[in-house]
């Protein structure tokens, strides 16, 4: 082979194990969130109604939820918690509740009823509504820490493919 290919080679091979061994201290403290879940249940409430704020797979033992509706919430130890709504939430108007984790944030939409009447569920035996349709995902964030799993990722794809050509060559040579 080619100097200049057990070069590339190398430097491939080298930015593989600075990328798996030497991540930047925010994110591999990130790391260990990737299971992090949160909910909001029920999506859609009346003012003056209450909402199940869950959140599970955070490595730390508190989590906050706030938003504009609702006083500030912490759900310890993965534990479910319950906010009431203010009475004054602006009919068919959506809010924002961010759940805090370490220094991740997300995010999940609650819509305030706007008839007034009520929204599922309420009391035992309401039945849930019927859907019509499916609503995709809503969207997500796009952080620093994504960037860097993604440029990770692609140190890790081109070490594999740069690995895979090396071999490839030195086997057509009859130097294996």
């Amino acid at each position: 082979m080619a100097p200049r290919r057990q070069t590339v080679a190398a430097i491939l091979a080298g930015g593989c194990v600075l990328a798996l061994g030497a991540t930047p201290a925010s994110a591999a403290d990130d790391w260990g969130n990737w299971g992090w879940q949160v909910s909001v249940s029920p999506t859609t409430v009346k003012p003056g109604g209450t909402v199940t704020l869950t959140s599970s797979g955070c490595q730390e033992p508190t989590v906050k939820a706030e938003a504009g509706i609702f006083d500030i919430v912490e759900l310890n130890e993965g534990k479910s918690a319950t906010a009431w709504i203010f009475d004054d939430a602006k009919p068919a108007a959506e809010y924002e509740v961010t759940f805090t984790c370490k220094s991740q944030t997300k995010k999940v939409t609650v819509k305030i009823a706007d008839d007034g009447g009520t929204v599922w569920p309420t009391h035992h035996g309401t039945q849930p509504p019927i859907h019509k349709g499916v609503k995709a995902g809503s969207g997500g964030t796009f952080d620093q820490s994504d960037l860097i799993q993604l440029g990770l990722g692609g140190v890790l794809v081109a070490g594999a493919i740069g690995a895979s050509l090396y071999w490839a060559r030195r086997r057509g040579e009859g130097r294996v």
